[in-house]
């Protein structure tokens, strides 16, 4: 017993994350990023009969701000940027119709391929830029090459993740996570809630993290073999974000406290947990926000050792030792 009692300090004290940086958060309606932001946009829109109102200029820039391209006349309602510099630009028609076109350009901003959607959904590029993917709400989770070319279909689902290149997908659907290496079903992980928010693969693309609005769980890809859970028990706070670290054993989430419709405490506080897979929680920190909406408290670690948390009006920056 006293060896377990001196050891228990030694862990907390170990994974206490030191503040490095607070910045404001700004959001900014005319400049999207790509996931790491290593390119963004700059636009200005059009003008158009549809739900969406069409860009009317595009210009592509790197992260240091230098000009790849420049587009007049672009004339998509959604675009997404790769960390490697592709595009996807959609001619959306809003979320009644569903219906898009997908335009698929190359890092010099030449089109490629098109592709039609009869209903749009989740979309996303793989860290690495190598696939995209997107899910048709009519034909199930599709998979393209960077250049517009079609790899395959997994079916329909409600929520999806790619890992970084682009290999694995997992897809949630009412009952259980179907995962696939490359197309091919690998396994599948069943689920107690249909209502799964959030999907993460670790960055060698070994681990699955998911959470739905009161658990949180890590499973091994290769035999579907759950390594961690962790089940919020009080009734106020719900989870809303999760990552894995580089290390593959250390786990973050961001949770909101919501205490019901007509409570003013609603969407007010919000919590960030960090998980060891062996010991559980290790530490917490709470927040406070004056707005919010469903990506709030996202999380993310940055790099090794090096985690953020966004709000809707900073982002928090914290590093850790192990």
């Amino acid at each position: 017993m006293k060896k377990l009692l001196m050891f228990l300090p030694t862990l907390v004290m170990a994974f206490e994350p030191v503040l490095v940086g607070r910045n404001r958060y700004e959001p900014e309606p005319l400049v999207m990023y790509s996931l790491n932001n290593q390119f963004h946009s700059l636009v200005s829109y059009g003008l158009g009969n549809s739900e969406f109102v069409p860009f009317d200029q595009f210009i592509l820039q790197d992260k240091y701000g230098k000009t790849i391209y420049s587009k007049n006349n672009f004339n998509h309602t959604v675009v997404d940027i790769a960390d490697n510099g592709f595009v996807v630009g959609s001619d959306f028609d809003g979320p009644i119709s569903g219906k898009a076109i997908l335009h698929f350009y190359d890092r010099n901003g030449v089109e490629q391929k098109t592709a039609a959607i009869d209903f749009l959904g989740q979309r996303a590029f793989s860290v690495s830029g190598n696939v995209y993917c997107v899910m048709d709400g009519i034909n199930g989770l599709r998979v393209f090459k960077a250049d517009g070319s079609p790899l395959y279909n997994l079916g329909k689902g409600n929520i999806f993740a790619v890992s970084l290149d682009g290999s694995y997908l997992a897809l949630a659907k009412d009952q259980v996570i179907v995962l696939f290496s490359n197309g091919t079903l690998i396994g599948e992980i069943l689920i107690a809630s249909p209502f799964i928010r959030q999907i993460k693969f670790s960055k060698d693309g070994s681990l699955l993290c998911f959470i739905d609005r009161k658990n949180i769980f890590a499973y091994r890809v290769k035999d579907q073999q759950q390594i961690f859970k962790f089940e919020e028990t009080r009734p106020e706070r719900n989870l809303i974000s999760c990552d894995i670290a580089t290390d593959n054993i250390t786990i973050l989430a961001g949770l909101d406290e919501d205490y019901g419709r007509n409570s003013a405490l609603r969407h007010q506080n919000g919590y960030v947990y960090l998980f060891n897979t062996d010991n559980g929680l290790v530490w917490s920190s709470g927040l406070r926000y004056a707005t919010w909406d469903i990506s709030i408290p996202e999380v993310r670690f940055d790099s090794d050792k090096t985690f953020w948390i966004r709000t809707d009006s900073e982002i928090i920056k914290y590093s850790y030792r192990q």
